[in-house]
């Protein structure tokens, strides 16, 4: 069972255990994606994980589990998938500075962010290929 993060923030304003597992007040419990099993170094940003062998069904699973019909799924996902593709497309033809910043994610937060922000300089246009 994956405790989805609207329940973690629930069950995090005071202590409880939960299958056994002690959560302390605060703290947003870890759900099967962050799994060392299937993802080493869960916390760090790698997108080359995403290019070597085809990863099983379960192991990636951004907006829920299991069958778009019957599953536990986003009800936004075809369109928060449908933006990740656009966006991925608009920014391969930039140009840009990540600054200097504090990108440190608080895990106690949900949805998360870096602390600072994004920030991003000397935006431009990429030359043509």
């Amino acid at each position: 069972m994956v405790l989805f993060d609207e329940v973690a923030v629930l069950l995090t304003r005071s202590v409880h255990t939960w299958a056994g597992v002690p959560l302390p007040e605060a703290e947003v419990p870890r759900a099967a994606r962050d799994l060392v099993d299937f993802w080493p170094r869960p916390y760090t940003f790698d997108p080359s994980r995403f290019t070597g062998e085809p990863r099983e069904r379960e192991e990636l699973v951004p907006q829920g589990g299991g069958d778009p019909a019957t599953g536990h799924r986003c009800p936004g996902e075809d369109i928060t998938v449908a933006l990740l593709a656009t966006m991925a497309r608009l920014l391969a033809g930039l140009t840009y500075r990540v600054a200097e910043q504090d990108l440190g994610i608080p895990l106690n937060r949900v949805p998360t962010a870096p602390r600072s922000g994004f920030v991003i300089t000397d935006v431009a246009r990429a030359a043509a290929a």
